[in-house]
């Protein structure tokens, strides 16, 4: 799975957290994790930004995007990369994904 570079993400806490970015197409194993669902794009030449779009957390990563509930709205908004953050405790990472999600907002994490 051909990783891209690392994104940093601060959350409403000023918290800092570093995801690991990939394609969409990767697979994953079964890993536990805070992810970002992105809109990679070039900005400028040579400048690389990302829209993020959707996150969330799952206890498997294997699994997870198969059966998304927001899959249509991620598609729809052209989503093209996934970064992920590992955690294993549950608690945790829906803590690091209110914080991310306070602070960008992404249009799918709307209800």
């Amino acid at each position: 799975m051909g990783q891209l570079p690392i994104l940093t993400l601060v959350g409403a806490s000023f918290e800092r957290y570093k995801f690991e970015t990939y394609p969409m197409t990767a697979k994953f194993g079964p890993v536990a994790a805070v992810y970002a669902i992105t809109l990679r794009y070039e900005k400028e030449p040579g400048k690389i930004s990302q829209r993020i779009i959707y996150i969330g957390e799952t206890n498997d990563m294997s699994r997870h995007l198969d059966t998304h509930p927001r899959r249509d709205c991620i598609f729809t908004h052209k989503a093209n990369a996934i970064s992920l953050h590992l955690d294993n405790d549950s608690t945790s990472r829906r803590k690091k994904v209110k914080d991310l999600v306070d602070k960008y907002m992404p249009k799918c994490n709307e209800l």
